[in-house]
C-alpha cells in the first residue's frame, strides 16, 4: 500500500522499519531518539515560521500545521489553495463586503412603488 500524503520521518520509520530494527538491535531505543530529533526539528520550524507569537495560541497553531502537514485529506485542500493562490485568483472585496443579494436595491424600489 502506498500512502499519498506527506508523512514525517518518524512515522515512516515506525510503519516500515520497526520489525527490522527490533530484529537487529533487540529494541528501538536508539531509533526513537533519532525520530524525536526529526520531529523536534519539524515542530521548531512550525513554531518559528507559522505560529502566532503568543503562548496561548502557539501550540494550537503548531498542532494545526502538523495536522495539515501529515494528513493526506487536508493536504488536498492545501494543494488546491496554493494552486489558486499561485494562479492569482482574487475576489473583489467590494462585492463580498457589500450587499451580495441586492436587498438594499429591492427595498428602495419597493419604497418608490405606488399602491
Amino acid at each position: 500500500y502506498r500512502y499519498e500524503g506527506k508523512i514525517t520521518n518518524y512515522f515512516h520509520k515506525t510503519l516500515a522499519h520497526v520489525p527490522e530494527i527490533i530484529e537487529r538491535d533487540g529494541s528501538i531505543g536508539a531509533w526513537a531518539s533519532e525520530g524525536n530529533e526529526s520531529g523536534n526539528k519539524l515542530f521548531r520550524r512550525f513554531r518559528k515560521m507559522n505560529a502566532r507569537q503568543s503562548k496561548c495560541y502557539e501550540m494550537e497553531d503548531v498542532l494545526k500545521h502538523h495536522w495539515l502537514y501529515t494528513s493526506k485529506y487536508l493536504q488536498k485542500f492545501m494543494n488546491a489553495h496554493n494552486a489558486l493562490k499561485s494562479s492569482g485568483f482574487t475576489m473583489n472585496s467590494k462585492e463580498t463586503l457589500g450587499d451580495p443579494l441586492g436587498i438594499e436595491d429591492s427595498l428602495e424600489s419597493q419604497d418608490s412603488m405606488e399602491f
